[in-house]
């Protein structure tokens, strides 16, 4: 009772600011160091292992070690590798493990851009960004979990859980802030432009427009959302120029360094890894496993780790995957477990082709149209194609379906020929070299000036400059 009434007496506004400024944190700085050290291997392998590159390995090392003499503890070791994955991402974890994608690796343009998110990074490690988002979290979690015992109250425990969620969220958004500040001072400080991580965030932003339209997706592009774990990109952008310009610093090109990392990524790989397929067009292609699809018309595939995913503009949806399953399983028993409905209530039917057996399925559920086709090639596998509609649609869209999940099938030598990895390539800008004209030689067949511009950091009216490197990409 004693607990309760203290409990009580405090607002909830309180009780999130005393968890807020708590002092401390619950980790040691030796216990992130074993932290660092057991999830590395972990993250190396779910991002598809390490990029093996020597040459750019050591360059990226060097940068780092040029940057740490001016970060705030310039004695504590750092690693940096670059994980064999198209994301554009960079991430820091504690014990001094810094990772950047191959992905970010092809979207920077120069070294100093390179330089600010590595500078970033530390930022998060020196500041212990990770033990602190650790402690407040279970600060939070604590204070929430005594609340809701002590007041059976509905309306409370929601809004105390957005009072958990706000002070998390919150306490991100400061820590990104703090790390764009001290990658500001750390990247001029060793002799880089201080405005490079405001460009780089430009191209971000440019990528992530260009991303929405070729995934058929429409969510607005640096929209604030309050409970997001990070800042939106024009957010950030806006907070570092600002404090920049507050100290005084001035952009500067010769300070840059682009030719030397231009020549460093040449011929870097782009784009997804063998193991992972490929997208080609309307078809994906998976060498390791020999089959390939064609998705319906209008439909824009988006290939992650363990799941194919593809939709239109009409939000209509299809999902592929493969999962392992026992000889014996009946194709319209397992079809018939989705949302447990039972196989009658999914108006099945098996057929086979080529070899291949399969059952089909299409059922209602919360007024969404599903339709699910069952594939077995070999007796130990299942692979299955979910398609989900309005039902406005759903008769317009149906024939597509069937074919889609017919297409599977073997590889043939056009989709061998194409299920090569490709690769960023580096030109130099002949006179009369347009961006229309440089853009014809990249691989890609829709969008090619866009994407051309923003791989190469270029608004969409800057002109090409006679001797000027660039990046396309090709096989």
């Amino acid at each position: 009772m004693l607990a309760t009434g203290l409990l009580t007496s405090c607002t909830q506004g309180q009780l999130i600011d005393l968890a807020r400024t708590s002092p401390g944190t619950f980790i040691s700085q030796a216990d992130e160091l074993k932290i660092g050290a057991q999830a590395h291997p972990k993250i190396v392998s779910q991002f598809g292992g390490a990029y093996e590159n020597t040459d750019l390995n050591a360059y990226l090392a060097n940068i780092v070690t040029r940057l740490k003499k001016n970060s705030p503890q310039p004695g504590v070791p750092y690693q940096v590798t670059v994980l064999n994955s198209p994301a554009v991402n960079a991430f820091a974890v504690p014990g001094g493990y810094i990772y950047l994608t191959r992905g970010l690796l092809a979207l920077a343009n120069d070294e100093a851009e390179i330089a600010s998110v590595l500078a970033h990074e530390l930022g998060h490690l020196t500041e212990r960004h990770s033990a602190k988002r650790y402690s407040v979290a279970l600060k939070a979690n604590i204070i929430t979990r005594i609340l809701e015992v002590a007041e059976d109250d509905p309306a409370l425990r929601r809004n105390l859980r957005l009072g958990s969620a706000s002070l998390l969220a919150r306490h991100s958004r400061d820590q990104e802030i703090e790390a764009d500040r001290i990658a500001i001072i750390i990247t001029q400080r060793s002799g880089y432009d201080p405005y490079a991580g405001i460009s780089f965030l430009k191209t971000m932003t440019a990528q992530n427009t260009l991303k929405n339209k070729l995934n058929n997706t429409t969510r607005l592009v640096g929209q604030v959302d309050f409970l997001a774990t990070h800042p939106a990109i024009d957010l950030r952008k806006i907070k570092a120029f600002s404090f920049a310009s507050q100290l005084g610093l001035i952009p500067s090109d010769k300070k840059r360094f682009r030719s030397a990392y231009l020549r460093k990524i040449n011929k870097l790989r782009y784009g997804n890894n063998r193991d992972q397929g490929f997208v080609r067009g309307r078809t994906f292609i998976n060498p390791q496993q020999g089959f390939r699809f064609k998705v319906p018309p209008g439909f824009r595939i988006q290939n992650r780790k363990l799941l194919v995913v593809a939709l239109d503009r009409n939000r209509n949806v299809m999902l592929f995957d493969s999962r392992p399953a026992s000889p014996q399983a009946d194709l319209e028993d397992v079809l018939g477990r989705h949302f447990s409905l039972g196989r009658t209530a999914w108006k099945t039917r098996k057929t086979t082709r080529n070899g291949v057996e399969m059952a089909s399925g299409t059922a209602s559920y919360r007024n969404v149209d599903h339709q699910i086709f069952l594939l077995r090639k070999n007796p130990e596998k299942i692979y299955r194609f979910w398609f989900i509609s309005s039902p406005d649609q759903t008769n317009a869209l149906s024939r597509h379906f069937r074919q889609t999940a017919r297409s599977f099938g073997p590889l043939s030598a056009t989709d061998r020929k194409l299920a090569v990895p490709r690769k960023l390539q580096i030109l130099t800008v002949k006179p009369g070299d347009t961006v229309a004209g440089i853009s014809k030689k990249m691989i890609f067949t829709e969008l090619r000036q866009q994407r051309f511009r923003v791989l190469n950091g270029l608004s969409p009216t800057t002109p090409l400059k006679t001797g000027q490197k660039v990046k396309i990409i090709t096989n």
